[in-house]
């Protein structure tokens, strides 16, 4: 995000502009005109909304997204942000199973169902040792997502002498194994 607001300036209405027009840029330039802010939304696509936008071709249409309905507190937080609730803004319907089927090559398609039981149970019966580590990642993954809720999304950026750096530091350093783990996984493991 970048300001033209200076410093002694009153009478100017304050512009930001704002980079990428999915989810994230849209709650952030509402946000932003909500404080009273000119925004300049620059997005790459004909078209806003990004994972939650669609794709038309040929007679057809596709959601791009999103399959899942991550970080359901990040939206409930929006909307009371904007005196309403996710509930009253948002129709959601559960997907039934399977969540979703996967293709690999030659190989017969998987359906990934919902759950973590489920999942892991089905992971293991692709690869002994899968539903384990499977687990594992999961449990990382919560807790990964448990620090950045607490001491990073809803955190003004502060400078360096701040603590937050810190904890930012050990959230980046945390993604990033996390991230070199899958890597080493995906790449140790064989196809169905």
């Amino acid at each position: 995000m970048v300001s033209d607001r200076r410093q002694g300036e009153t009478n100017r209405v304050p512009r930001a502009a704002v980079v990428g027009g999915g989810v994230a840029g849209l709650a952030t330039s509402i946000l932003l005109a909500r404080e009273g802010y000119a925004v300049t939304v620059w997005e790459k696509n004909s078209a806003v909304g990004g994972r939650a936008g669609t794709l038309r071709a040929d007679g057809f249409r596709w959601d791009r997204g999103p399959s899942w309905y991550l970080m359901p507190d990040a939206f409930e937080h929006f909307y009371r942000l904007l005196g309403t609730s996710a509930d009253r803004e948002l129709d959601l319907v559960p997907l039934n199973d399977p969540a979703y089927r996967v293709y690999s090559g030659d190989h017969e398609p998987v359906d990934v169902v919902s759950g973590e039981d489920a999942a892991a149970e089905l992971f293991e019966s692709i690869e002994p040792g899968a539903g384990a580590r499977l687990r594992k990642y999961l449990s990382e993954a919560a807790e990964t997502y448990r620090l950045a809720v607490a001491k990073f999304l809803y955190t003004p950026v502060r400078d360096d002498a701040g603590s937050p750096g810190r904890e930012r530091r050990a959230i980046s350093r945390s993604l990033r194994m996390s991230s070199r783990a899958a890597s080493l996984s995906s790449s140790e493991s064989s196809p169905r």
